[in-house]
């Protein structure tokens, strides 16, 4: 190799190398130690945050429980939101989508009860609370056919030591149109 080329690929490997090390660096979980205080040069380098900005590091429980005319007829229940994944899963699993927005719809669920300051209306207009209040509602049978469901989001912290759980949400009761009842349709104009 001539003494050009040995420079050129020690070069090569000497930036993806610095690359491989301030990528580590920077997706470490101390947010004080990033790659632009080490090498303010090196611009922004690719991070975990910037496909999942608001990362889950709460385990998320939900429990359900019967209701008639406003009133729980049953004790609470845990929904659960975990699924069973086969052995190819880490290369192609396309199952994983429902899950994954049950989810996220909690998390964003978290997130609004904390910055609406406990304006239920709020939360409960959204999106997540809706999606998270249908599943509720399909899992209801669970209770055989009730007239209404209540969910109970709640989070906890997993590590060496066993947190408690917090309370992030307690749903209004929830109509369930069973097989004994007739769900109101409306009309369709023609």
């Amino acid at each position: 190799m001539t003494p050009l080329r040995d420079l050129m690929a020690r070069a090569a490997v000497g930036t993806v190398a610095g690359h491989l090390v301030l990528t580590a660096i920077d997706n470490l979980p101390d947010q004080h130690a990033t790659a632009r205080r080490i090498a303010p040069w090196a611009g922004e380098m690719p991070t975990w945050r910037f496909f999942g900005p608001n990362p889950g590091v709460d385990d998320i429980h939900l429990f359900a429980r019967p209701g008639a005319d406003g009133s729980p007829t049953a004790e609470w229940e845990e929904v659960d939101l975990s699924v069973d994944r086969p052995w190819w899963a880490p290369l192609w699993n396309p199952g994983t989508r429902g899950p994954k927005a049950l989810f996220d719809a909690t998390q964003q669920l978290k997130m609004l009860a904390v910055s609406h300051d406990g304006d239920f209306d709020a939360i409960a207009s959204s999106p997540p609370y809706r999606l998270l209040a249908d599943h509720v509602i399909r899992a209801a049978s669970r209770f055989g056919d009730p007239a209404q469901v209540q969910f109970l989001l709640l989070t906890s912290r997993p590590g060496p030591s066993t947190s408690e759980l917090q309370p992030v949400l307690v749903s209004r009761f929830l109509d369930c149109p069973g097989t004994s009842r007739t769900p109101t349709v409306a009309s369709v104009p023609t």
